[in-house]
């Protein structure tokens, strides 16, 4: 079981970082990725923000990736 979870977290990662086919895959980053993806998305309905405007999508994504490792 802990196998197959670990293949559908290589897969999800593939599917996020298409351009990344020759790095290393960690699963730490991709535990790390969701919680900033979840506390990212408190601050925005918290504050009222809209998640769509372009200014904020472009700081999402750097703070959704804050703290990964890079192989």
């Amino acid at each position: 079981m802990s196998l197959s979870l670990l293949n559908l977290a290589r897969i999800e990662h593939r599917m996020n970082y298409p351009s990344s086919d020759n790095e290393g895959f960690s699963l730490a980053s991709l535990k790390r990725t969701s919680a900033n993806e979840l506390l990212l998305n408190l601050f925005l309905s918290k504050l009222e923000l809209d998640p769509n405007d372009e200014k904020i999508q472009s700081a999402y994504q750097e703070l959704r990736d804050y703290g990964i490792i890079v192989a």
